[in-house]
């Protein structure tokens, strides 16, 4: 069954000098992929340093959600991407698809800013 277009929720805030904290909430597949990518893509465009993106409300993220987030940390912008607070199910699916080796992930949304901001271009 594919979940409604509900499922997920994006929420997005800036930190005037920091970074800007995408909070991903409910569910992430095929059916939000083209959801999602645009809300990365908007983060990554929207002139900031630094993107953290909060999964600490993911309850589900599926290859095609990983696909979108590992899009987003490689950008052409070069605008550094951390993703935090992640759920075990998407530690898991970034563990067996080796996506834990490429993203930057920290265990809390201050540990990933701080990580944004020491790695974000001067």
């Amino acid at each position: 069954m594919v979940p409604a277009q509900e499922d997920l929720h994006i929420s997005a805030i800036e930190l005037p000098g920091r970074a800007r904290v995408v909070r991903l909430e409910g569910e992430t597949d095929v059916a939000q992929q083209a959801r999602l990518r645009a809300a990365l893509s908007a983060a990554v465009r929207s002139g900031v340093a630094g993107v953290v993106i909060d999964l600490s409300r993911l309850r589900f993220c599926d290859s095609s959600g990983l696909r979108e987030l590992v899009l987003a940390h490689g950008n052409p912008e070069g605008v550094v991407v951390v993703l935090a607070a992640p759920t075990a199910q998407f530690l898991r699916l970034a563990e067996v698809t080796g996506a834990d080796q490429v993203l930057a992930i920290r265990p809390t949304v201050a540990a990933a800013l701080t990580t944004a901001a020491r790695s974000a271009p001067r």
